[in-house]
């Protein structure tokens, strides 16, 4: 199977970054790009949630992957509509 590409959504707990090391295992296998995708309530966090989405991806820049940081505005309950938005993109 062909992958073009991982979709990780992480809010920076410890299941989170496991997720994303299993991404990242397989991505090193079959030369994807991983897409962080983390989802917030309300327009004044997308600054800060940013950041520590970079400060995760800054953590795994040796491993040669790709990975991007992709923040949505929404709720916790609307996931799959923020999965189904980046699918569709990537």
């Amino acid at each position: 199977m062909k992958h073009k590409s991982f979709i990780v959504p992480h809010d920076f707990t410890p299941e989170a970054d496991i997720a994303l090391q299993h991404a990242i295992e397989t991505s090193a296998k079959t030369n994807t790009t991983i897409h962080l995708l983390h989802v917030v309530d309300d327009a004044s966090e997308v600054d800060a949630a940013s950041e520590k989405l970079d400060a995760v991806i800054e953590k795994h820049a040796t491993s040669g992957i790709t990975i991007t940081n992709n923040i949505k505005i929404g709720t916790s309950s609307g996931i799959f509509p923020c999965l189904l938005q980046n699918i569709k993109r990537n």
